[in-house]
């Protein structure tokens, strides 16, 4: 209207746009990186709560015996912090088993039913909702945090290999460990020779390698450091999700090592052929524990398979009557969906 009555130019529209488009691009930029900062908010909190904790309460800690790794869940629930006022949110809801020294127990069921945010509360990664964990009879929030760290190995879905090198994330950035500590850890692993077979070797940092890793290297890598310190429970999200056959064997070495040693392992699995080399298994429905028990015989209930005689208090199932209902369809596509 301005242009057509003369009172404005072309030109000035173009400044006046462009003017006013620098002036609003501080605004775009803030809504559009909204997320990011409300994420780094409750990072920067979840953080000084962990600070304040560690000043509060370590001098009242005491440092408790060596555990053998035993350990004790009961009644264990788990909510995102919006989510906690609904009960009906709960991703973990109402999980218990226990596992004696050098037991291996396999966790496993369909997607999204909550294996990795179980996976994360038995490391103490996440702190539950409601109920308990005990290592060797001792809830984790009586431990020393630190001194738990270090009998807790613990290997995420999604492997991350922090700044430094390859040693510095084995040893979990410990300065004042020895390179024994650290080789000793990448073969307990049975990832040494890989290790040393890269440029640099342990040396190797970061940076410079890039994207030069594959996943199967950065997992093995990861492991290693799960090993680190000899813990006494050990917990490995989807250790073979990105191993070739060299790595899937690799790692069955490992945890027969471990096992001989009497450590106690968690394996969030999808694959059949891991749950038959374990003693327990756990299936994990809706955050829920479906079944629980000896191995082979939860594997042959959810294959659809005629089981053996057995003494009916060596299965755990939850909901008995809906076992009883349910067809072999519904447990055989579990098995489907794990393969």
């Amino acid at each position: 209207m301005l242009v057509l009555q003369g009172q404005m130019t072309a030109g000035m529209i173009f400044a006046s746009s462009t003017i006013s488009g620098r002036a609003l691009q501080p605004i775009d930029q803030l809504v559009a990186d909204w997320r990011q900062i409300v994420d780094a908010r409750k990072a920067w909190k979840r953080l000084g709560s962990v600070i304040a904790s560690g000043k509060g309460h370590r001098a009242d800690r005491l440092i408790l015996p060596e555990p053998e790794g035993r350990l004790t869940v009961k009644n264990l629930f788990w909510a995102p912090t919006h989510a906690r006022a609904d009960t009906s949110a709960a991703i973990i809801k109402d999980v218990s088993f226990d596992l004696k020294p050098g037991h291996v127990l396999a966790i496993f069921g369909p997607s999204g039913s909550g294996k990795s945010s179980l996976a994360r509360l038995l490391a103490g990664v996440a702190e539950p909702t409601g109920g308990t964990i005990a290592l060797d009879g001792a809830d984790y929030p009586t431990w020393d945090r630190k001194q738990l760290g270090g009998y807790i190995g613990y290997l995420a879905q999604d492997v991350q290999l922090l700044p430094g090198s390859i040693a510095e994330n084995i040893a979990r950035f410990d300065a004042g460990v020895s390179d024994a500590n650290i080789t000793e850890a990448a073969s307990r692993a049975q990832a040494h020779a890989l290790i040393t077979g890269l440029k640099q070797g342990y040396q190797i940092t970061m940076e410079a390698a890039g994207g030069s890793l594959s996943g199967g290297t950065r997992q093995r890598i990861g492991l290693a450091r799960a090993f680190f310190g000899n813990p006494k429970l050990l917990i490995l999200d989807e250790p073979n999700s990105n191993l070739d056959a060299e790595g899937e064997a690799a790692l069955e070495r490992a945890l027969l090592q471990a096992k001989a040693g009497g450590t106690t392992v968690i394996i969030v699995t999808h694959r059949p052929a891991i749950v038959l080399k374990c003693d327990k298994a756990l299936v994990l429905r809706n955050g829920a524990v479906d079944a629980f028990g000896p191995a082979s015989e939860i594997l042959q209930r959810l294959s659809g398979a005629k089981p053996r005689p057995v003494n009916a208090n060596r299965v755990s199932v939850r909901n008995k009557s809906e076992t009883a209902d349910a067809p072999e369809n519904r447990d055989a596509s579990l098995v489907e969906s794990t393969a």
